[in-house]
């Protein structure tokens, strides 16, 4: 389950979950989990950004 937000703090740019480093990293959570056919999940803060989630292929959807 990646949390966007929690993830970009540690990638030392908190707050920005659509900087490159963020976006490189949730993908290759994404194909980690596509490759061991587990569950991929996300953190969503807006109904758009579910819909991106689903259609890249996370499977579970958090979304406040």
């Amino acid at each position: 389950m990646v949390g966007p937000y929690d993830l970009s703090g540690s990638l030392g740019v908190t707050g920005q979950v659509s900087h490159p480093r963020v976006q490189q990293a949730i993908a290759r959570v994404l194909r980690s989990c596509q490759a061991a056919n587990v569950p991929a999940g996300i953190f969503c803060a807006d109904a758009q950004a579910a819909r991106r989630a689903l259609a890249q292929g996370f499977t579970l959807i958090g979304w406040d």
